[in-house]
C-alpha cells in the first residue's frame, strides 16, 4: 500500500472507532416496502405504440392505391427514375468480380433460408410470450 492509502486507512479506522451502532426501528422493512411499492406503482407508464394500426393501414391503402392508379393510367410506360442512370458501373466492380468466384452449396442455401423462415416464426412468437410475462 501507499504512504496516503496507509493514512488514509488508519484515518478511517479511528473515525468508526467513535461511531457507534444504530438501531433501527422494529417495522423498518416494512416502510421501506412500502415506499417502494408506491414508488413503483407511480413510475408504471403504459406501452403506448408509435404509429397505431389504423394509421399503418392507413399508409398501406395510400400506398397501395397510388400504385394501382399509376399503373392503371398508363404511367408505367413512361420514363422511370432510373432509366437515365448506368448500372455498367456494377458489372465492371472489381468487389462483384471477386464475390462471383465464391459459390454458396445448395445445402447452404437452404439452412439460410429454413433459418429465416424458422426466426420469422420466433420472433412473433417470443413477443406474445414477454408481453403477458410483462403484464403480471
Amino acid at each position: 500500500m501507499d504512504k496516503k492509502e496507509k493514512l488514509l486507512d488508519d484515518f478511517l479506522r479511528k473515525s468508526m472507532k467513535n461511531v457507534r451502532v444504530e438501531k433501527t426501528s422494529a417495522d423498518f422493512t416494512a416502510n421501506i416496502m412500502s415506499q417502494i411499492a408506491v414508488a413503483k406503482q407511480s413510475e408504471v407508464k403504459r406501452y403506448k405504440k408509435l404509429i397505431s394500426r389504423p394509421v399503418w393501414a392507413a399508409i398501406f391503402i395510400i400506398v397501395f392505391g397510388l400504385f394501382i392508379y399509376l399503373n392503371l393510367n398508363g404511367y408505367s410506360d413512361r420514363v422511370s427514375l432510373f432509366s437515365k442512370i448506368d448500372f455498367n458501373f456494377i458489372k465492371e466492380s472489381k468487389l462483384i468480380k471477386e464475390i462471383s468466384i465464391f459459390s454458396i452449396n445448395k445445402i447452404v442455401s437452404i439452412s439460410i433460408a429454413v433459418l429465416a423462415v424458422m426466426t420469422m416464426i420466433q420472433v412473433p412468437i417470443y413477443k406474445n410470450y414477454f408481453n403477458k410475462r410483462l403484464r403480471m
